[in-house]
């Protein structure tokens, strides 16, 4: 058995060939903005995460920094009330010396 090929059967072939090359590139043009939509999610995505995790550190030295200012206020308000009682009555000087070492004891301990 022979096989021969003719020129118009050649021609075919390439421009088959040809054919098919060309709309693999309209394909392709096509499935990359298909991709473009979640290609430009998953970069939002990433960045939203990252802004995140910046704010929850953020929130985590805030909430750090309430809690030192709420003990310190009440340390305050302790020793202002001493005072006021003391200021009042006259007595009241163990209340004081109280909030002293409470306040000494949170300044050495800080």
């Amino acid at each position: 058995m022979t096989f021969t090929l003719t020129t118009e059967q050649v021609l075919f072939i390439c421009g088959l060939i040809t054919a098919i090359g060309g709309a693999s590139v309209y394909v392709n043009k096509i499935i990359d903005k298909l991709k473009k939509p979640n290609a430009e999610q998953n970069r939002l995505i990433a960045e939203h995460g990252k802004r995140l995790d910046k704010l929850e550190e953020a929130i985590a030295k805030d909430k750090e920094s309430i809690n030192i200012l709420s003990t310190e206020m009440h340390l305050l308000i302790k020793a202002n009330h001493a005072l006021l009682k003391h200021g009042i009555d006259g007595n009241s000087i163990e209340p004081m010396k109280e909030s002293q070492a409470e306040i000494d004891n949170y300044l050495i301990h800080k």
